[in-house]
């Protein structure tokens, strides 16, 4: 039979029916056209192994004036400048906090580590990054800390969290007490416990042992699991003696591991939190450190330092003469030397004091100085002048750190403030000495000189000193660490922005039970698993939830009956007055304080009193207003003894953060105005660590989220915009602005991990700078920086900044050359321009001759025309469209665009661009993320591409192809979201998935092999009335330009149908393929195939690696074979 040649038309046409597109292409993918036939289209490969993060949705690439080679990259996430196949950041910052505003509170075992930092205006999913924080512990160290960190979840304005590749521990063995009798003098190294009252495990220690008894005990490995108050014992076998006789009690009296209230282990404040007090039959000031009773710390003794004369009375004194004398002493009737005062006699015979020039010291209350009378102009004893001291200053001393203990190396001062006393016994017998209790009280540290190393918050350590002036023993004091420096800053850079469009205050569109950005949020903090009957659910923060709101764990709702948020959880140093103790052993039940160093109130406490000391605290009504670190006393006449003697103080170590009387697997419907109704959850068990988020809360709507089907919060703000980065180069420097947000510089001059900056900070003449704008241009006619969709000018020239207002109609464009120059005067070229249709600006392009700039209705030219005017608009055309602010690109004297539902292509008037796969784009399109869109050009093959969700996608996973050569037009499926035509790179480049790829290079995907295919309408013979049989394929292609095969092959498909509207039921598919190359290409001769049917339709593909196939005219062996 004869055989008969298949001519196509070039292109694809999917807009008239398979059957009258007789002769032409129907379907495709990863195909072109070049010369009026279709080919393979070229692969891709990564540019490099690095990646990025975010999507990026742009790309500006640049040469510097030294050759540098420049690519910008612009995600939601980060901006990017790429040089030598690594991606810098150079994202802007937002802010930077000073030293001390930030704090890490960690959670046993978990990594989620808790920031507070009031008012730190971040964003789940921002970036910050910390600097000059120190070691929470041997696990979150400060190599964990001080780096850029992802905001995992925002708790509230002041707490957000982070999540470390590291564990908390905070149950680790700190600081002890022990007691035991020793079996002899010795160093017990790696000592291990043998039992404990507790569950902790794995602590280590190192005993040095005296003759009988165990002189000092150090931590050396603080173990895990340990409570305050927890007994650990040593075997006296381990220890050079016999067990039980020398074994060692150890008692944990502070805990350990990555806990801090602040960011480094220096300490900054201390106080006083046990008062002293001595048995005496004097009251007298200390006069020295105790050496034999020295306990962790020493100090100076404060006698040389102690009590200059402040303020003093005159007692008795006639003077003579009228004048003033300086620097006069006198005689004590005390131990008191060395006070000088200024004295003026008055002419009557009076005395004034004018000034204490020099207290001296030594002196005491009530005594008198006398200054005799020559010294003040007279005669002695005449003239002598009686001064009574009146008070003295406090006592002051210096304390250090030179012996064991927790932390090292800290000089502090404390001042002896008062002196108080009551009677122990009755005074019967005059002749009898009258004993007293007396008590320093001290205030909190005057100055910390060094702050040491290695301390924690809530650090105790005790003094003892000697008492003067005939007082009898020494008094105990223990000082403890409230807060430690703090070093740490925090630089937080712009808020990311968003990746798929959200509505504003509509219908929520999140996943199922939604999740709206900005919903306050926080985690469990249970200690293990939560279960499903639980109705008391721990929290690691309860700010924003209260009675009545509905939370959201995993995919169950919960309702809310109460919340505990700053009650006594636990507490820990619990410490009696020294010298004192519990009264008995007992149990007290229901105790309240007597008095808090903080503002909490309600809370009731049980007791537990051995014989001499307090040996627990609970808490048994949580109350409220408390925080970590809050001291609380009970008074010792409630607890069967005296005050102060009896009295116990402790410290909170733990407060709540509780949702009480839940509601669990909550389905119903609330009654509040921001509150809908919720479909059934199931109660079910959640990790430690899991999300909380409020659903519906009373609190504040704006904290909400809103799944689908339920109503947007009122508070929510209208966030409709993707991040889409605009970009351009000020001579080899970048300006860079994310959409409707601040305008940015990069100087080139600065290295790569130099950031960009705000232009408003950049030096030199700044006027009127947008604070907003939609989009960023520098003109290549005498560079002017141009703004579109900006904020309006300021009120002056002398303002740095513009009003503030954008106007999405408004375009500003600065001084020539003064990128930071917006205010017009007389003697600039900044001005403003408002675009005269539409609602908003969409997009700026600057061509050969002008700058196109669209509305969402209307296309404006901007030419350049000179002073005074410097540019001018004048509109081209109107009832247009526009896709997206990236739909738009410029080629040779060409310029296309996407529509809303059509093409246009402008060259000097605007015209519709006839499409031939319009519906097949246009009715397969996802609208809701139309901003997506992205246009590239392909320059070597003369090819306009859009990259385009469709509709059931919710990123670009398709692309349409306009050849402006050809004028035809293809389309295929390819996740891309930036384009960029080659210039100073070799090849095209594209972004998707993290990574940058080069386009046009080979004919794979990235290693792997690249589907092409190519598919006919359907061919018939005559009108289609009668079968056609087809036996065999005579094909007509060529492999040139295939790499690393000897035999690429495409296969040949013959698809037989009956009528237009049935499918393709019979096919036939043979491979064909090269079988020589040199000295001509030599492939298979023909392809037997058999397909009957009306019509017939040829499709021809390929999927083998490094394959490349150009399609000419193949021909078939086709004859009538009847009616039926």
């Amino acid at each position: 039979m004869a055989l008969t040649k298949l001519q196509f038309q070039p292109g694809i046409n999917t807009d008239i029916t398979s059957y009258s597109n007789e002769g032409g292409w129907r379907d495709c993918d990863k195909i072109r056209f070049r010369f009026g036939y279709p080919e393979k289209m070229g692969g891709w490969s990564k540019y490099s192994s690095s990646t990025y993060l975010g999507t990026v949705r742009g790309l500006h690439n640049w040469i510097a004036l030294d050759g540098s080679d420049f690519l910008g990259l612009g995600s939601e996430i980060k901006y990017y400048i790429e040089e030598g196949q690594r991606f810098n950041d150079i994202t802007p910052v937002r802010t930077t906090t000073s030293p001390g505003e930030v704090f890490f509170t960690s959670t046993n075992n978990s990594n989620i580590i808790k920031v507070t930092n009031p008012g730190h205006g971040a964003a789940e999913n921002d970036f910050v990054t910390f600097s000059g924080a120190e070691s929470l512990g041997p696990n979150i160290t400060a190599a964990l800390l001080n780096t850029e960190h992802r905001i995992t979840a925002v708790l509230d304005a002041d707490n957000y969290q982070i999540t470390l590749t590291a564990t908390a521990n905070i149950t680790g063995v700190r600081q002890t007490t022990f007691a035991g009798t020793s079996a002899g003098s010795a160093t017990h190294t790696e000592k291990t416990q043998s039992a404990t009252s507790g569950s902790g495990t794995g602590a280590e220690f190192t005993v040095v042992a005296g003759g009988s008894s165990y002189g000092s005990v150090t931590v050396t490995k603080i173990g895990t699991g340990y409570a305050v108050n927890d007994t650990i014992t040593i075997p006296g076998a381990s220890l050079g003696g016999s067990t039980p006789t020398n074994n060692l009690t150890i008692t944990v009296t502070s805990l350990d591991g990555d806990i801090s209230d602040g960011a480094s282990s220096s300490i900054e404040t201390m106080s006083i939190t046990a008062q002293s007090q001595q048995q005496s039959s004097v009251i007298g000031p200390i006069s020295s450190i105790d050496p034999t009773n020295a306990d962790q710390v020493s100090g100076v003794n404060p006698a040389e330092n102690s009590n200059p004369v402040k303020t003093v009375s005159v007692t008795s004194g006639t003077s003579t003469g009228s004048a003033t004398f300086t620097n006069v002493t006198g005689t004590s009737s005390g131990a008191g030397a060395g006070a000088k005062f200024t004295i003026t006699t008055d002419g009557s015979g009076g005395y004034t004091v004018d000034a204490v020039t020099d207290g001296g010291d030594g002196y005491d209350v009530n005594e008198n100085i006398t200054i005799a009378g020559t010294s003040l102009g007279g005669a002695t004893t005449a003239n002598d002048l009686v001064l009574n001291i009146t008070s003295v200053e406090p006592h002051t001393f210096d304390l250090t750190q030179p012996n064991a203990g927790p932390g090292t190396g800290f000089t502090a001062n404390f001042t002896q403030n008062t002196v108080g006393f009551t009677p122990t016994q009755t005074q019967s017998n005059p002749t009898t000495a009258f004993t007293f209790r007396f008590f320093y009280t001290f205030s909190g540290a005057n100055s910390v000189s060094n702050g040491g190393s290695g301390y924690k918050v809530g650090d105790t350590f005790s003094l003892f000193l000697a008492l003067g002036a005939g007082a009898a023993g020494a008094s105990s004091k223990t000082f403890r660490v409230d807060s430690l420096v703090n070093n740490t800053t925090a630089e937080y850079q712009i808020n990311v922005g968003l990746n798929t469009t959200v509505g504003g205050t509509g219908w929520g569109a999140g996943q199922y039970y939604g999740v709206t950005s900005g919903a306050l949020q926080t985690t469990l903090n249970e200690g293990g698993t939560l279960s499903s009957s639980d109705t008391t659910i721990t929290l690691t923060d309860t700010t924003g939830i209260v009675a009545n709101d509905v939370v959201l764990i995993d995919n169950e709702l919960i309702l809310v009956g109460a919340v505990s948020s700053t009650g006594v959880k636990t507490v820990g140093n619990i410490v009696a007055p020294s010298g004192g103790g519990s009264a008995g052993a007992a149990t007290h039940t229901s105790k309240s304080q007597a008095s808090t160093s903080g503002s909490g109130t309600g809370a009731e406490f049980t007791v537990v009193a051995g014989s001499t000391t307090y040996t627990s605290v609970t808490a048994t009504t949580a109350g409220s207003g408390y925080a970590v670190g809050d001291t609380i006393t009970i008074t010792g006449n409630t607890l069967g003894g005296a005050t102060p003697l009896n009295d116990v103080t402790f410290t909170i170590t733990a407060v709540t953060n509780d949702l009480t009387g839940c509601t669990r697997g909550y389905a119903g419907t609330q009654t509040s105005s921001n509150v809908n109704t919720f479909g059934p959850t199931v109660a079910a068990t959640h990790a430690d660590g899991s999300i909380v988020r409020l659903a519906k809360g009373n609190a504040d709507p704006i904290n909400d989220f809103a799944g689908w089907g339920d109503a947007a919060s009122g508070g929510v703000t209208t966030r409709n915009q993707i991040r889409l980065w605009s970009h351009d180069n000020f001579v080899e420097d970048l300006i860079l602005n994310p959409r409707d947000d601040q305008i940015y510089y990069w100087d080139r001059t600065s290295t790569l991990a130099s950031r960009a900056i705000p232009l408003n900070t950049r030096p030199g003449t700044r006027t009127s700078i947008p604070t907003k704008c939609k989009q960023v241009l520098v003109s290549d006619t005498q560079r002017h920086v141009i703004a579109f969709g900006a904020d309006d000018i300021g009120s002056s020239a002398s303002d740095i900044n513009g009003n503030g207002i954008q106007d999405p109609l408004l375009i500003r464009f600065s001084s020539r050359e003064l990128p930071t120059d917006f205010f017009p005067t007389v003697n600039n070229t900044a001005g403003t321009l408002p675009l005269g249709a539409g609602s908003t600006f969409m997009q700026a392009i600057e061509t050969k001759r002008e700058i196109l700039v669209w509305t969402d209705t209307a296309l404006t030219s901007m030419r350049f025309v000179g002073e005074p005017n410097v540019f001018g608009l004048q509109q081209i055309s109107s009832n247009i469209t526009i896709m997206s602010p990236n739909a738009a690109a410029a080629t040779e004297d060409f310029v296309f665009w996407m529509g809303i539902d059509t093409f246009y292509v402008y060259d000097g008037r605007t015209q519709t661009l006839p499409c031939t796969v319009r519906d097949k784009v246009f009715l397969d399109f996802n609208l809701e993320e139309r901003n997506k869109v992205v246009v590239g050009v392909n320059t070597e093959f003369s090819e306009v591409i859009w990259f385009y969700p469709s509709e059931s996608a919710s990123e670009n996973d398709k692309y349409v192809t306009f050849n402006y050569s050809e004028k035809v037009w293809y389309f295929g499926t390819l996740s891309r979201t930036a384009w960029l035509d080659r210039g100073t790179r070799l090849f095209p480049l594209a972004t998707a998935d993290g990574f940058l790829y080069n386009h046009e290079l080979g004919y794979d995907d990235d290693g792997t092999a690249m589907n092409s295919f190519i598919e006919s309408a359907g061919i018939d013979i005559g009108d289609g009335d009668r079968f056609t049989y087809v036996s065999r394929v005579i094909p007509d292609l060529t492999f040139d330009g295939s790499v690393a095969l000897s035999s690429p092959q495409a296969t040949f498909t013959i698809k037989g149908r009956n009528y237009p509207g049935a499918d393709f039921d019979q096919s036939s598919a043979v491979p064909a393929i090269r079988t020589a190359s040199v000295p001509v290409e030599k492939f298979t001769n023909q392809l037997d195939v058999r397909v009957r049917g009306r019509s017939f339709a040829l499709r021809v593909e390929s999927d083998a690696i490094g394959s490349k196939w150009k399609l000419g005219s193949p021909r078939v062996d086709v004859r009538q074979d009847g009616r039926r």
